[in-house]
């Protein structure tokens, strides 16, 4: 365990702030031996823990990165997707047995309903998650933490000037690509290795972000990542109605596909370029303005500090 892997990642903890404050168990984020370098891990382990330093919420000495868990003892144990992905929700008794309180991040790992967990505190990382949660594990505590965007970003700069739309995600997650880009209605960038941040560059080039996909079997409750990137660059998106849209932006968001065939989906892409600068796009950059305030480093740092206060009961 050890803060010093978070800093040699490019994550400046910073020091404490004046409101910070010391709780009876540090906090610390459990990550796979093997499958630690995951996105999921890298967001959700070294980018919360730095979240939560430079918020100054908490002190940094209370705070740490591990892919060793059986050293930790009397902390919160917040173990994450990767590490579930290699032992399994039911294999975290010797955790607890060290002392620690042990709350489980799966972030879109399944989790079947009535399955054993052992685990005292569930993570959610989805408003769909969260409900699930509350609604099959009950004798569970569910803490909501919420999903950000990565980091690495460059900082919110100047919108564009001139429109356009960009995806950014796993290719084979974009519904009709090569039908879109003869179509020049949307340019594709792959966006699937934690490494490679080369298109995080092209980000700010675009105002509008395609952020529809093919759904796979392996899916769980999927955060709603390329909103929540959008909306930190200040770009809109056309987004499937699904829950997590609708809970994340609202029912009246104009820029919803309500037909996912390619006529529809092509629909929806000609529509928000025809509304750039209307009444319709203002309305929409105010629900992303929102969705993106729901997901700072400052909230997301809270529902941490919530989630330590629930561990210490």
């Amino acid at each position: 365990m050890a803060n010093d892997r978070t800093v040699r990642q490019g994550l400046t903890l910073g020091r404490s702030g004046p409101r910070a404050w010391r709780m009876s168990r540090k906090l610390v984020f459990e990550k796979g031996l093997r499958l630690g370098r995951l996105g999921s891990a890298y967001l959700r382990c070294d980018q919360l823990c730095a979240i939560v330093a430079r918020s100054g919420l908490l002190d940094a000495d209370d705070l740490g990165v591990t892919d060793r868990p059986e050293r930790v003892r009397d902390s919160l144990l917040v173990v994450n997707k990767s590490y579930l992905m290699e032992n399994g929700a039911a294999a975290l008794g010797q955790l607890r047995r060290n002392g620690n309180v042990v709350a489980i991040d799966p972030v879109d790992l399944k989790i079947a309903p009535g399955a054993r967990i052992d685990a005292d505190l569930l993570i959610a990382s989805s408003r769909m998650q969260e409900t699930f949660f509350r609604e099959h594990f009950p004798g569970h505590p569910t803490v909501y933490v919420p999903h950000h965007a990565d980091l690495r970003l460059p900082t919110p700069g100047e919108l564009p000037k001139q429109f356009g739309t960009g995806y950014f995600g796993a290719l084979y997650n974009a519904p009709f690509m090569e039908d879109l880009i003869a179509a020049g209605l949307c340019t594709f960038h792959k966006a699937d290795d934690p490494a490679d941040t080369g298109w995080m560059q092209e980000v700010p080039r675009y105002a509008c972000h395609y952020a529809a996909r093919s759904w796979q079997g392996f899916d769980g409750f999927k955060p709603f990542t390329k909103g929540i990137i959008a909306a930190r660059c200040g770009a809109v998106v056309v987004v499937d109605r699904n829950p997590e849209a609708v809970a994340a932006l609202g029912a009246e968001y104009p820029f919803y596909i309500d037909d996912p065939s390619l006529p529809g989906i092509r629909d929806a892409l000609e529509r928000v370029r025809s509304a750039f600068g209307s009444g319709p796009w203002d309305a929409a950059r105010d629900a992303m303005t929102r969705l993106a305030a729901s997901v700072s480093e400052a909230a997301v740092a809270e529902s941490v500090i919530r989630l330590h206060r629930r561990a210490d009961g």
